[in-house]
């Protein structure tokens, strides 16, 4: 007869062990306490399964939607914003008016005057954002979660001040670089999606 490995000889014995001792649930075996409490323990029939599947999916793709939504409209702006103005991290479209129903924006408030541009990172690497004096802005992701606020609100406290947006990969070497410095830049840390700039001013103006 053949010599088995050791290795394999193990493995069989433990496959016989653990198949001897498990339990099963045989005709005669007592169904769990929650088996029977679902469906008085009898397994649900073909067609109340696959409407149970086709349930679980919809959900699915309604939870999907809800959470891809606030990406899609900032998608949305950027896209319009690039086709009328032009694409880059030096392009930053300034409203006229303040905006009302008409406009195309997610919730905007109606008595301020507004500002909008989008980074991407990836592309462009590190980039550093000088905001002026007196607005209320802030840097949020295409999801339009909040990095950081900008103006009154921010760590500049309405003084104006610089920005250093650094990709996500950058911020532990960041971090070790400055970490005995008594004095740290404003950062705001992101990943390598692009980034939405949003401020709101009545006193800011279009640059010469």
């Amino acid at each position: 007869m053949p010599k088995m490995p050791a290795t394999s000889i193990v493995a069989s014995t433990l496959l016989t062990i653990i198949t001897s001792t498990s339990p099963g649930y045989g005709q005669d075996s007592k169904a769990p306490p929650l088996v029977n409490q679902i469906n008085n323990g009898n397994w649900l029939s073909q067609s109340e399964a696959e409407a149970m599947r086709d349930e679980l999916y919809y959900q699915r793709a309604v939870q999907v939607y809800m959470s891809m939504l606030p990406a899609l409209n900032t998608i949305g702006m950027r896209d319009g914003s690039e086709a009328m103005f032009g694409k880059g991290y030096n392009v930053l479209p300034i409203w006229k008016q303040r905006m009302d129903a008409r406009t195309w924006v997610p919730t905007p408030n109606a008595d301020v005057i507004y500002s909008m541009s989008y980074l991407d990172l990836k592309e462009t690497g590190p980039l550093v954002v000088a905001a002026p004096p007196n607005v209320i802005g802030m840097f949020t992701d295409f999801f339009q979660r909040t990095l950081t606020d900008v103006g009154a609100v921010g760590p500049d406290r309405a003084r104006g001040g610089l920005y250093l947006l650094l990709p996500w990969i950058m911020r532990a070497k960041f971090r070790r670089a400055t970490s005995r410095s008594s004095r740290r830049p404003t950062t705001c840390s992101c990943s390598s999606a692009p980034l939405w700039r949003r401020v709101t001013t009545g006193r800011i103006r279009n640059p010469q």
